[in-house]
C-alpha cells in the first residue's frame, strides 16, 4: 500500500515498524505488529504504548550515561590523587636522601691528585 514510503525507508536504512492487518502484505516490514490498522482506537493504543516504551528507554539510557560519567569522574579524581601521592613520596625520598649524600661526602676521603704531572 505504501510502497514509496517503504522504498524511501529502505534507501535510508530506517527500520520499518507497521501495524499489519490480515489483508496486508508484510513483506519488506522489519517489525510487524499484528492488529486492526483501520480502527483509530487500535492505532492510538499501539502508538501510545510504543511512545511510552521509547520515553522509558530514553530515561534509562540517560540514567546509565549519567552513572558512567560519574564513574569516570571518580576514577579520574582517584588517578589524580594517586599521582599526587606518588609525586609527594618521590619528593620526600629526595629530601631524606640529601642529608645522607652530604654526610657521605664529608666522611669519604677525597681522591688524591697526582702532582707529579
Amino acid at each position: 500500500k505504501e510502497k514509496i514510503g517503504l522504498a524511501e525507508a529502505r534507501k535510508l536504512n530506517i527500520p520499518i515498524i507497521a501495524i499489519v492487518d490480515t489483508n496486508c502484505d508484510p513483506e519488506g516490514i522489519d517489525h510487524i505488529i499484528p492488529g486492526n490498522d483501520d480502527a483509530v482506537r487500535s492505532i492510538k493504543l499501539i502508538t501510545s504504548l510504543i511512545a511510552g516504551a521509547v520515553t522509558e528507554g530514553r530515561e534509562a539510557y540517560k540514567l546509565t550515561q549519567q552513572a558512567l560519567a560519574e564513574e569516570r569522574e571518580k576514577a579520574k579524581a582517584e588517578d589524580v590523587k594517586r599521582r599526587a601521592e606518588a609525586k609527594a613520596a618521590k619528593a620526600a625520598m629526595k629530601v631524606e636522601a640529601k642529608p645522607a649524600r652530604e654526610a657521605t661526602k664529608a666522611v669519604a676521603p677525597k681522591p688524591e691528585t697526582d702532582k707529579s704531572k
